[in-house]
């Protein structure tokens, strides 16, 4: 069958492309494309070099967006230090012309000939509106990476899309044994969506290829027997100005495999960034001239358009959550033509004129008076350099790393396929591993979260009962406002069938009991109209950092509001909804001598008392439960079906080879430390939320 015949075409192809992965002449003939594209390391005076990974088990500080192939132990890639790199300093410079994006050109895609290339395969229409186009943005990276990627040799760009993982390990690379671990966490429903929207937008896409070409054939047809060229105007000739996509270079339908679209949009998920660009349609608006900074003048903000795309060499850097890592950031200018000779840049050989530039540079030194040295204390000790006294940011043969910007543990595992902490207990490289150490050295480390901006959910529901007849339908009104979403019957909690046995009690659903624990504070003797199955509640993100958020204290407040307390919050909605516009104005207003009256225009704004508190000691304790539970009912199932669970990680152990599925071990430990990080999250909130009364 077609869909048997792909896979096994697929699973060649992901062994082939491992195979590749590893052989030096990828990486050699990565560099001469780095050197074509004017970004090579050695030739631009970047102090960085690509090089392996130490092999380790535990992931937190090489992620699959960065080069690893994390569904084996094998190691993965970096950038590492060719030199000491000091404290302000610039690490990189990629020019967005070099970078892969569906809505400007490759530098290496204009060719010598006048012919321009052809434009992006669908669903890229350059007619779409600005408002239309905004949704499909994703999903147009996605078949240009698959589409260059089927073309092999053929595309410009295929040296970089080889030097690429051939697997990940996001849940879209997750079997279904792996994802189902997932129960012992609350992210169980977000890795089931992620894979069938997936296999949706393949159909979608697999559906607009097949009309594409059918459109084209017929168009060819019609050109034939009119004796034109088949571009549309029937002239014979085939306008330069007016290029399209001839079939030799839109992937056909029976090439583009799910493995492949996979594959793809792996990658675009791992590595992808809003890249800022020049809208070239505009016009320099009357600017002449060599000075950079006129010319750049001449754009106003309207011009400067966003689109995802990929950017080689520096997408291999790894995450770390410290002080050192380096940021990014993309400078908007545009000297004008090659030839000037006023751009910084020029004069350089290999130096492209700088357009929008991505300049990844090290933080600032945080402390004039102390080193900043790689263990991350406040001594500058053996790293200190002689004669300053002060430490470089990396040292030479150092790994050096960025941050990849505030995300919950749940957010990159899902978008980097890495947990950042974890690990209790396994032996893994750590993150402050001393750079003189070639091969890095190991530790069985305590179980820690190395993301200090980590993130936990909490769910909050609607009381299923009131104090007074009525009022639900106040807080139901207030609920839509604020951002809550009605849920039916959902079966089963913990302890359910989830758990494999067939003797386990079914218990109620966790927005149902949230939905008892809220009644039960709020005093409620009334039943609600709603159906007993039916809940209403919203998942809550809170962090150590912010013990007590604005949608926290919205939702806390409708759930245990009386009658005077929903009237107001009815009356005072919008004040809840814009707290930093209230800020604003109140700032505003006292800068100007003017009150409300009462003090200030927030004086009136319901605060949060011991009823709230006590709700949230309830609700982390019931989360704490219902995870024991989870991971109790799991091992159960683990028990109860050894034999096939052994047969089914072997299965899964092939499949990983064959780059099909992440291993079903590797799997565990990112659910082990995903529920970990969560769990100590959850706590340090709490502690620093107990802690605001």
């Amino acid at each position: 069958s077609e869909s048997s015949s792909s896979s096994s075409a697929a699973a060649a192809a992901a062994a082939a492309a491992k195979e590749h992965r590893d052989d030096s002449e990828v990486w050699d003939r990565f560099s001469e494309w780095l050197k074509l594209c004017g970004i090579e390391p050695a030739a631009r005076g970047f102090p960085v070099e690509v090089r392996k990974t130490p092999s380790q088990l535990q992931s937190s500080s090489s992620s699959s967006s960065s080069g690893s192939n994390s569904s084996s132990s094998s190691a993965g890639f970096g950038l590492f230090a060719t030199r000491d790199i000091d404290y302000g300093e610039t690490v990189l410079e990629i020019p967005v012309p070099v970078m892969l994006c569906p809505y400007f050109e490759h530098r290496l895609m204009n060719g010598e000939d006048s012919a321009p290339p052809p434009p992006p395969p669908p669903p890229f229409d350059p007619n779409r509106s600005a408002e239309e186009d905004a949704p499909m943005k994703p999903l147009c990276l996605v078949m240009m990476i698959a589409n260059e990627r089927w073309k092999g040799e053929r595309s410009v760009v295929r040296p970089y899309l080889d030097a690429l993982p051939s697997t990940y390990s996001t849940p879209l690379y997750w079997s279904r044994g792996s994802v189902l671990e997932l129960y012992r966490t609350d992210h169980l429903k977000r890795a089931v969506s992620l894979q069938m929207i997936t296999v949706w937008e393949y159909l979608q896409m697999r559906d607009l290829l097949k009309r594409t070409h059918a459109e084209r054939a017929a168009s060819a047809e019609v050109g034939k027997k009119g004796g034109g060229d088949g571009d549309g105007d029937g002239d014979g000739d085939n306008d330069a100005e007016t290029a399209t996509m001839d079939d030799d270079d839109l992937i056909p339908v029976e090439s583009f495999t799910y493995e492949l679209f996979r594959w793809a949009t792996a990658a675009s998920h791992t590595r992808q960034n809003l890249i800022p660009y020049f809208d070239r349609s505009v016009g320099k608006k009357g600017a002449g001239g060599s000075d950079a900074v006129a010319v750049a003048a001449s754009y106003g903000a309207e011009d400067v358009r966003q689109a995802y795309g990929l950017v080689p060499l520096w997408d291999m850097m790894n995450h770390e959550d410290t002080d050192r890592a380096c940021k990014s950031d993309v400078s908007m200018i545009d000297p004008g033509d090659d030839d000037d000779d006023d751009d910084e840049n020029n004069g350089k050989e290999g130096s492209p004129p700088r357009q929008g530039v991505l300049v990844c540079r090290t933080p600032a030194q945080p402390n004039s008076n102390k080193g900043g040295d790689a263990d991350g204390d406040d001594d500058i000790g053996d790293n200190a350099d002689a004669h300053t006294g002060k430490a470089p940011c990396f040292r030479k043969g150092e790994e050096i790393k960025m941050y990849y910007g505030d995300r919950s543990s749940a957010q990159l595992l899902f978008h980097s396929g890495f947990v950042h902490g974890g690990g209790g207990g396994r032996r893994r490289r750590t993150s402050s591993s001393s750079p003189r150490d070639d091969a890095g050295t190991t530790t069985t480390a305590a179980a820690e979260n190395l993301n200090r901006n980590d993130r936990a959910v909490i769910r909050i529901a609607l009381p299923n009962m009131e104090c007074t007849p009525g009022l639900d339908r106040i807080r139901e009104m207030l609920a839509a406002k604020f951002g809550f979403r009605a849920y039916g019957d959902q079966g089963g909690g913990v302890g359910g069938s989830g758990s494999g046995s067939g003797s386990a009690v079914v218990r109620p659903h966790v927005g149902m009991v949230l939905a008892q624990e809220a009644a039960s504070i709020l005093g409620g003797t009334h039943e609600t109209n709603r159906k007993r199955e039916e809940v209403i509640l919203t998942d809550v993100s809170v962090s150590p950092r912010e013990a007590r958020s604005d949608e926290l204290r919205r939702a806390l407040l409708l759930c245990l509001g009386d009658r005077d307390e929903l009237t107001h919050l009815l009356r005072n909605a919008d004040r809840y909804l814009a707290p930093k516009k209230l800020e604003d104005d109140s700032a505003a207003a006292a800068a100007a001598g003017k009150n409300n009256g009462d003090g200030g225009i927030d004086d009136d704004l319901l605060e949060l008392g011991e009823k709230h508190r006590r709700l949230v000691a309830r609700i982390v304790e019931g989360t704490r439960e219902r995870y024991d539970a989870a991971a109790a009912a799991v091992a159960a199932s683990k028990r109860e079906n050894a034999e096939t669970i052994s047969s089914r990680t072997e299965r899964s152990g092939a499949a990983a080879t064959e780059g099909l599925w992440l291993d079903e071990t590797y799997a565990r430990t990112l659910v082990d430390d995903l529920a970990y990080c969560d769990r100590i999250t959850l706590e340090r909130w709490h502690d620093a939320f107990v802690s605001t009364f």
